[in-house]
């Protein structure tokens, strides 16, 4: 029997009489159920005003639970007839057969709702889940985390196992993450690994998670044989320590283990595999070599952490002296589990009076039979407390596999889609509304941080089932279905349902849909959830798509992310989905057009993307009946959704595009003649683009394909918010606007644009990570410094298409790990200085430019790569400052080497045979050489004294500046005075 499974109903209703009484009212007059409609609101609140006691009292009496279930069922149907009145409203399509809807009406409401009688039943915060914050479990951290960083016994085996069991909610994952997390064991291991292996365990999947996981992003594999994974994981595990966690495992199978383990015993001496398990038989078939099993918390640290999340400021019962007796009571039915502390403490952390707190402590929650061990009281009566509004939100989340990892805005606008987000103020947008939803969840322990990644949340293994019961037969997991049921028939009653994708759909998986006619959400997950980004596509036809969704009339949300497919199916655009609001077709790589009709979807809130193209005439016009359920005939619902939006292959286009304030991306592609005129966005022929581009004040990323009469950008500049700005084959470009470096770009790409002749200012923006120019063969670009640059991290491989550069200064880059490789190809380079790169340790081992004749370095560098400069044999002029773990110099090769500057290097001692062609040479700042070599009588005076200029002690920042900006090659005269000065 479900608990309080449709205690969502609250929440339901409030949407359900905002409806009854918006402007569908002109609207259900005119079609004559207008009074019908008022008849239904009396009914639906006599009904409300005692639901929250029928859900309370349905854990005893089942006639209760039953009438809840008929009562959910009603809903979704009266809000589903509700929602076609609107469409039609909407439309204004004013139809005469639409008068059988009172029959219609009138026979939705089941008997048990009509005869049913009042008196028959009398009825900012952020998750504190850190583990610095517990006070528990410290000699268990200490020894987990000292049998990660020391050897106490001699093995053979490279890699050793540490088990950690305990029950459920126990704290074995968090005891696990604390190691994972821990400053020592993250500077002690060269990889670390986090695995959720479940129930189900799979060599192959497991295998190819931890593969994804240490793989760098060009070496990612989409290999599905395990001999070829094991090989290609055994190469980057090889001679690497490394730290792999594999949480919650189940399979006591030695075979599998002794699979899963073959291609690790190449990693380092040191190697560790942590396995967490409620399974006792786990160790032994893992070759545990140590054990740590967790009992349950002592009541005094289990009330220490209630009271953490109890208590949002002190943290303790200080403040609240008069609420710690009946709060060790409470503890105490916690039974010592920390997820049962946090969940109760999160959920009374608002009612701070003794009132509330003696009302759980009494509930009768704590008493009913333990029909269902896996779900705890104490979780149980944190959802039952829960404000209505989150329920629902709370109970959606079901639809996910355990395990499965999301972002805030990935959930938000998921139940912004289903209608779950109550906008009571009108200055609060949808968005800041679901984020605040969210927000309280996570402060009572519904939602956790993941392991992988600071932004993605997971649940609880407890909490999903906790989700699961709650939301009973309303949401269905096609996988869970497949896994636990012959029969994996999906019930007549859900109306949210995911499932996994796979390499290859088949029509065969999804015959559990046939009845689900009454489906809103369908939602399509990856294969995968390694802890980056990267996942593995799915194929889908045409046909399986179209068999699965044509009965789904009702559909809200549809997530078909990451599938391989041609084209959408027409169901969606001839207005088969009126409904529908969400619509995520992200990474669909091969779709090249929008359904024909697009424009029927009037009631959709949430876009992706959009694709533009020749071949069905598919306009962005498409999207002008796009609207939100007032009418208002715009997009301007689109406007909090919109994320990609493409034009392909259209050499003709005059179409609109309005402002798309939350547009996140702009692909255009092939638009030689294109013309994109509106209000706010307008792109004449191409030939520049207007300042229009300022409207999308979210645009991050912006790619430019194939406009060859592109010729400019407008002078106000790009979006605010621009990142990453690509541009390809647009030969007819000729400058970037003048304040382009003010806006926080990342990664700058130009390719084969020949007019281009200069960076405007000659500037680059100070977070620039990544640029790269390609056959930009008229680019006059002389002169490059790129200052303070702190995000750049690496040059192109294809490196600089720069060639008539002479003179280029890195300095303040931090984060730069390496010139590029291809730096011999900048024929014109003379000067090259480079200065204050922290990172960078060594010069490519192809050399440098070959007749680069000038080279400053100035300090950090940790030394100066000697081998590297048998490739400096044109190099005149070098100046070395501030190095000071420089210890000895080898620059005999240098042989056309004139002049030597060395500054602050207070560790040299040596500096080896000299080249004979040295003409001067400046030493300052060094005690060591200028004891050895520059004094008469020295021990090395005899290797430079047929220098003919010596200078010693001497500051020349700015000669040398000079001096490699070739500025004074001519001088003949120049007279210092007070030399001491001279900066």
């Amino acid at each position: 029997m479900a608990f309080v499974g449709e205690a969502i109903l609250s929440s339901f209703f409030d949407t359900l009489f905002d409806k009854l009484s918006s402007v569908l009212i002109d609207y259900t007059r005119q079609v004559q159920v207008h009074d019908e409609l008022n008849k239904w609101e009396k009914t639906l609140k006599k009904i409300n005003a005692v639901l929250e006691d029928a859900e309370e009292k349905q854990m005893e009496e089942k006639v209760v639970k039953i009438w809840l279930d008929d009562l959910s069922d009603l809903a979704y149907d009266v809000e589903d007839i509700l929602d076609d009145l609107a469409t039609q409203a909407l439309g204004r399509q004013l139809m005469v057969e639409t008068q059988p809807s009172t029959s219609k009406f009138r026979s939705l409401i089941p008997s048990c709702c009509t005869s049913f009688t009042p008196s028959a039943i009398k009825f900012n915060v952020e998750m504190r889940t850190k583990i610095e914050n517990i006070t528990a479990r410290e000699t268990e951290k200490a020894a987990i985390v000292d049998s990660l960083l020391h050897y106490h016994e001699p093995s053979d085996d490279a890699v050793r196992v540490i088990a950690i069991i305990g029950m459920a909610g126990v704290g074995k994952t968090t005891l696990a993450q604390f190691a994972y997390n821990h400053d020592g064991v993250k500077s002690h291991f060269d990889l670390r690994v986090w695995v959720c292996v479940s129930d189900e365990f799979d060599v192959v999947g497991v295998t190819r998670t931890i593969l994804q996981s240490v793989a760098s992003t060009s070496r990612k594999s989409d290999a599905k044989d395990l001999n070829q994974l094991q090989v290609q994981l055994n190469d980057e595990l090889s001679g690497k320590k490394f730290l792999l966690v594999l949480d919650d495992v189940w399979s006591q199978d030695c075979n599998k283990w002794n699979l899963l383990y073959k291609p690790m015993r190449t990693g380092a001496q040191g190697s560790r595999v942590i396995v967490t398990t409620r399974d006792q038989r786990v160790v032994p078939a893992v070759r545990a070599s140590s054990a740590y099993p967790l009992e349950v918390l002592s009541n005094d640290d289990c009330l220490s952490l209630f009271a953490q999340h109890a208590f949002i400021h002190t943290r303790n019962f200080d403040n609240h002296p008069h609420l710690r007796a009946v709060g060790e009571r409470i503890v105490k039915k916690c039974r010592g589990l920390p997820l049962a502390a946090k969940a109760l403490g999160g959920m009374l952390r608002t009612q701070l009076n003794r009132d509330a707190w003696e009302e759980i402590l009494g509930s009768k929650i704590w008493e009913l039979p333990k029909e269902n061990n896996s779900i705890l009281p104490a979780l149980k009566l944190s959802y039952h407390h829960l404000p209505s509004h989150l329920k629902c939100c709370f109970a959606y989340c079901s639809i996910f596999p355990k395990d499965y990892e999301f972002n805030v805005d990935e959930l938000v606008l998921l139940w912004m889609g289903e209608g779950f987000l109550h906008q009571v103020n009108r200055k609060k947008q949808m968005e800041e509304i679901g984020t605040a939803y969210f927000h309280e969840l996570l402060a009572r322990s519904f939602f956790q941080q993941s392991n992988h990644h600071s932004s993605q949340f997971v649940m609880h293994d407890l909490i999903h089932d906790l989700a699961q019961l709650v939301a009973g037969d309303v949401c269905f997991n096609l996988e869970d279905k497949l896994e636990n049921d012959d029969q994996h028939a999906i019930s007549a009653r859900a109306r949210h349902s995911c499932f996994t994708r796979q390499e290859f759909e088949v029509v065969g998986k999804f015959e559990a849909f046939d009845k689900a006619k009454n489906l809103r959400t369908l939602i399509a997950v990856p294969i995968t959830m390694p802890q980056d980004s990267f996942t593995l596509s799915g194929k889908i036809s045409n046909q399986v798509l179209h068999n699965l969704i044509m009965p789904m009339r009702y559909l809200r949300v549809l997530s078909l992310t990451d599938y391989i497919m041609g084209e959408l199916p027409c169901l969606i655009g001839i207005g088969k989905l009126k409904n529908l609001r969400h619509l995520d077709i992200t990474r669909t790589s091969r779709l090249r057009e929008m359904p024909f009709q697009f424009s029927n979807l009037t009631n959709l809130q949430v876009l992706t993307r959009f694709i533009v193209s020749k071949s069905r005439g598919v306009g962005i016009d498409e999207l002008k009946n796009c609207s939100n359920l007032q009418g208002v005939l715009s997009i301007s619902s689109l406007q909090e959704s919109l994320v990609e939006l493409e034009v392909l292959e259209c050499p003709g286009l005059m179409c609109g595009l309005p402002k798309l304030a939350s547009l996140r991306e702009l692909t255009l592609k092939e638009c030689d003649e294109a013309v994109l005129g509106g209000a706010q966005f307008d792109l004449p022929s191409l030939v520049t683009l207007s300042n229009g581009l300022q409207t999308l004040t979210r645009l991050e990323e912006l790619e430019i394909w194939s406009c060859p009469k592109l010729e400019s950008f407008p002078d106000s500049g790009f979006p605010p918010m621009l990142r990453r700005l690509e541009l390809f084959y647009c030969e007819g470009l000729k400058s970037l606007p003048h304040n382009y470096s003010s806006c926080p770009l990342e990664v700058l790409t130009i390719e084969c644009s020949p007019f281009l002749k200069c960076f405007p200012n000659g500037e680059l923006p100070f977070t620039l990570k990544k640029l790269s120019i390609t056959r930009c063969t008229n680019l006059d670009l002389r002169k490059l410094v790129i200052n303070d640059c702190g995000g750049l991290e690496c040059f192109p491989e294809r490196g600089l298409s720069i060639p008539n550069l002479e003179y280029l200064k890195i300095e303040g880059c931090e984060n730069l790990k390496s010139l590029t490789h291809q730096m011999r190809n900048l024929k014109s380079l003379r000067s090259l200085t480079i200065s204050e790169c922290l990172g960078l340790e060594s010069f490519p081992k192809e050399g440098l430019a070959p007749n680069l004749a000038s080279l400053g370095i100035n300090n950090y560098m940790v030394s100066f790569p000697v081998k590297e400069s048998r490739l400096l044999f044109s190099l005149t002029r070098l100046y070395i400052d501030g190095m000071e773990s420089l210890a000895s110099l080898a620059l005999c090769n240098l042989i056309s080497l004139r002049s030597l500057d060395i500054s602050n290097c207070p560790n040299l001692w040596s500096l080896g045979p000299l080249p004979a062609t040295l003409e001067e040479l400046f030493i300052s700042g060094c005690p060591t050489i200028e004891e050895r070599y520059l004094k008469e009588g020295g021990e090395y005076w005899s290797n430079v004294a047929h220098i003919p200029c010596i200078y010693e002690g001497i500051q020349r920042y700015d000669i040398v500046d000079w001096m490699l900006d070739g500025i004074i090659d001519d001088l003949t005269f120049l007279d210092f005075n007070d030399s001491n000065f001279l900066i």
